[in-house]
């Protein structure tokens, strides 16, 4: 945000002319506080709002699942959008954009203004792309799962974190299941559980998304009243595939409701006295709800 404002200051006050700040129409549509925004315009221009000759310029602002956004129309300017991840960041580009559009503007015909240097003109360019950076969203994701394969129900606990760029993002999780108990005879039994890292590739389409998924982890089993009582641990290796269904809770946070259907391509068996006594799936399905909290 540093660099941004030090370039607004090259751009707003590189031309070394004074021209009035713009009479504000500001629809916020509930969505952001946009009280900051005309004194941040006019310490960017330097001008009087209340002059009669200052240009009319309307501002939108709306809110959807990616974050907020403003719409700038200028008399003899056109219109331009503005999108940002919170509602300071959109506050500031709004201001940019719309200072930048009055010094392009005509001056009002009592000013005599020489003609921007070269220069500036290259600046303005270079500033203009800079709100698509707001794109960059990180966030933390924190769920459970449930699988139900074939014959049995098991539980999942997932940790991760996610990076998105408009319509990309990945993401890398750890994850751990409940245990799943086997009977072994009468009075033994096995206990196995398992954890995994997985990694994520996405594409979006507004609050839906497909990704390609790759894991790798480990199944340990543990024996109980068995005459020989000596665990394992076996790897595991599976590919698949997410559908995924987000929604916004608020500015900051998010629901990730997802299917996951994933097929091993290395799988675990425990054998007690040469007999399979405990198999992974070869194919599973997963249910999962994750919370996701946008990282600063």
């Amino acid at each position: 945000m540093t660099a941004l404002r030090l370039a607004v200051a090259v751009v707003v006050c590189g031309a070394g002319v004074a021209h009035a700040s713009p009479r504000l129409v500001i629809d916020d549509g509930a969505a952001c506080d946009a009280s900051a925004l005309g004194a941040r315009v006019d310490a960017l221009t330097g001008g009087d709002r209340d002059d009669a000759r200052a240009p009319l310029v309307r501002v939108a602002i709306a809110r959807d699942e990616r974050g907020v956004s403003g719409r700038v129309a200028t008399d003899g300017a056109g219109e331009r959008v503005v999108e940002a991840a919170t509602c300071d960041d959109l506050i500031d580009q709004l201001a940019l954009v719309i200072a930048v559009a009055i010094r392009d503007a005509p001056a009002p015909a009592a000013a005599v203004a020489p003609p921007p240097p070269p220069r500036v003109a290259a600046v303005a360019r270079a500033v203009e792309p800079a709100p698509r950076a707001a794109d960059d969203v990180r966030a933390l994701a924190v769920g459970t799962a449930l699988s139900v394969p074939p014959g049995d129900v098991a539980g999942e606990l997932v940790v991760g974190v996610r990076v998105r760029r408009a319509r990309v993002s990945v993401g890398v999780e750890a994850s751990a299941t409940t245990p799943d108990r086997v009977d072994v005879g009468a009075m033994s039994r096995i206990d196995v559980w398992t954890a995994a890292v997985a990694a994520t590739a996405c594409l979006h389409a507004g609050p839906l998304a497909g990704c390609a998924l790759a894991s790798a982890g480990v199944a340990d089993g543990s024996p109980h009243a068995l005459a020989a009582e000596r665990g394992a641990v076996a790897p595991l290796v599976a590919l698949g595939g997410r559908v995924v269904y987000e929604r916004a809770l608020t500015a900051r946070t998010a629901l990730d409701v997802h299917a996951d259907l994933a097929g091993e391509v290395v799988a675990a068996t425990f054998d007690v006295d040469g007999m399979p006594a405990w198999s992974s799936h070869r194919a599973a399905l997963w249910l999962g709800i994750d919370v996701l909290a946008q990282i600063p």
